[in-house]
């Protein structure tokens, strides 16, 4: 298999998966162009400019734009030091806490891990370098680098273009500002809807907040309750039961009557019920403030949707 067909549909970690990278590149033909995901080379890790060059390639991977490079391995990327197309030397493999320590003298935070694979009777390595994420800063050199007419200097900042790793232009920079700001764009967008959710939550519940139980008195000279609502709209279809089963007293001009549920059609704005009532297993002559909570009224709103309300709990039914 060579990267031709190698599947970079999801990203690679497993210690059998990055020995399968590795052997798509050594199966490939030696034209084959490196990508915007993928480096290799032959490099000597104990020396300064094979080094910088591993640092060179985490910093530019970690400068990509989020959308170029979730395109593939779900924007992961992978420098390979050992091994090329049709060739695979290997390197001599440094302590994990020392080849680290190395490479961070040069950046501070990119998300990368080494990985020692052994293929063929060498040891290559592999380095993971986790996607770019909106939000991230720029990842810029910590330290100057000069080797021979080459020098970067710190503050340097590192772009992965189509096939190599270059120093960013005006346009990586623009790109990468962007991309810092993103996440704080998408988090005042977030608040804005929550926001804007929350008031029209309010507003299609307006109406329901403002119908409950009430205390009342009956044309008897009893104290009850009465369904009270004080929005600007009638409210239909007002039932009234007990949440326990129990049943329903009802004050009618002929004295008291209980029932299963009592229902009135029409409780106009601003306005109560007409009849009083009161939990059938209520005692005494006065009513007790539990009692409203025992009381559940359902009814329809101006806008036809049916709610619940028991005490101070209020929910939508339909």
């Amino acid at each position: 298999m060579s990267l031709s067909t190698f599947d970079k549909t999801r990203a690679s970690r497993t210690e059998d998966e990055l020995r399968a990278l590795v052997d798509a590149i050594h199966a490939s033909p030696l034209a084959t162009q490196e990508t915007n995901w993928l480096e290799w080379k032959c490099l000597d890790l104990g020396a300064t400019d094979g080094l910088f060059a591993i640092a060179k390639t985490i910093l530019g991977f970690a400068n990509r734009a989020v959308a170029v490079a979730e395109l593939a391995c779900e924007g992961v990327a992978y420098m390979v030091v050992g091994v090329e197309p049709q060739s695979a030397p290997g390197i001599t493999a440094v302590d994990h806490a020392t080849l680290g320590q190395k490479i961070k003298s040069y950046l501070s935070g990119p998300r990368w891990t080494p990985h020692y694979v052994e293929y063929r009777g060498s040891t290559v390595l592999v380095i993971v370098v986790e996607p770019p994420r909106n939000g991230d800063r720029i990842f810029a050199l910590m330290k100057e680098f000069t080797k021979g007419t080459t020098s970067f200097k710190r503050g340097t900042v590192f772009h992965r273009g189509t096939a190599e790793t270059e120093q960013a232009g005006p346009g990586e920079i623009d790109m990468l500002a962007d991309r810092y700001a993103a996440s704080a764009v998408a988090a005042d967008m977030a608040r804005l809807a929550d926001a804007q959710d929350a008031w029209k939550d309010a507003e299609h519940s307006k109406q329901a907040r403002a119908v409950g139980i009430v205390p009342a008195q009956s044309n008897l000279g009893r104290t009850g309750w009465r369904v009270g609502n004080s929005s600007d709209h009638a409210v239909r279809n007002v039932r009234v039961q007990t949440t326990n089963g129990a049943k329903v007293t009802v004050y009618h001009g002929s004295g008291p009557e209980q029932v299963d549920e009592h229902e009135e059609a029409v409780v106009p704005a601003h306005s109560t019920s007409q009849l009083t009532v009161r939990p059938a297993d209520s005692e005494g002559l006065f009513t007790d403030p539990s009692e409203a909570g025992r009381l559940q009224v359902t009814f329809d709103d101006a806008n036809g949707h049916i709610w619940e309300r028991i005490g101070s709990q209020l929910r939508e039914l339909s």
